[in-house]
């Protein structure tokens, strides 16, 4: 009896979640997220991302023939394995999401397991978003914070509103930001979309997933 050859039965594993995620994603109605690129889902925290593909669309990647994929340098299975891992965060962030109230108490826990480093591009977009949405730009983070201990006081009349035109990058990059002032103005602006949206498994679940 001849042994299964590990490799090969690995890649025509990712060959099939390939195929099943790029279904998922030609699938939906709602394809503007197939001209942002795939570094858009991609977090500070992530190990073997495929840098080679980072600057490609999500569309120009579900167009591309798998074997392609697989035939560009530096993308070996474990890169293709964190690729599907970006691929599926593009699916789940076009899942419905239901308005709630989040408690006092939700909002207590988060600063237990709140990380700066698995926020991606995306997620922040969209916290910015429901603070345009809502008219909340002129809400200062003194107003907002879970403890005024770990804000700085000359912080403490910052509004939201100053920080919606920088992306992560930008954020990481000012000056008089350190990563422990970055991790409160980004847990802040969680709590206020919190209070307004939560997808459906984190309501059934009470976990706070960071997509």
């Amino acid at each position: 009896m001849h042994s299964v050859n590990t490799p090969i039965t690995n890649q025509f594993s990712l060959m099939s979640q390939f195929d099943d995620v790029c279904h998922q994603l030609l699938a939906d109605d709602n394809r503007d997220y197939l001209q942002r690129p795939i570094s858009h889902w991609a977090r500070q925290g992530d190990r073997r991302l495929p840098y080679a593909l980072l600057r490609h669309t999500v569309g120009e990647v579900v167009e591309t023939p798998f074997a392609d994929l697989c035939s560009t340098p530096g993308i070996g299975p474990k890169k293709i394995a964190s690729l599907l891992v970006l691929l599926q965060r593009a699916i789940t962030d076009g899942l419905p999401k239901t308005p709630i109230v989040v408690s006092e108490a939700a909002k207590v826990a988060s600063k237990d397991h709140f990380d700066a480093d698995t926020v991606s591009e995306s997620t922040w977009e969209d916290w910015r978003a429901t603070v345009r949405s809502r008219g909340l730009e002129g809400q200062m983070l003194g107003q907002l914070t879970p403890s005024l201990r770990d804000l700085p006081t000359v912080i403490w009349g910052a509004t939201l509103g100053e920080y919606l035109d920088y992306t992560l990058d930008d954020l990481r990059e000012l000056k008089t930001h350190g990563q422990k002032r970055i991790q409160t103005v980004l847990e802040i602006f969680y709590i206020v979309h919190s209070i307004f949206y939560c997808t459906l498994g984190e309501v059934l679940n009470c976990e706070h997933n960071w997509y």
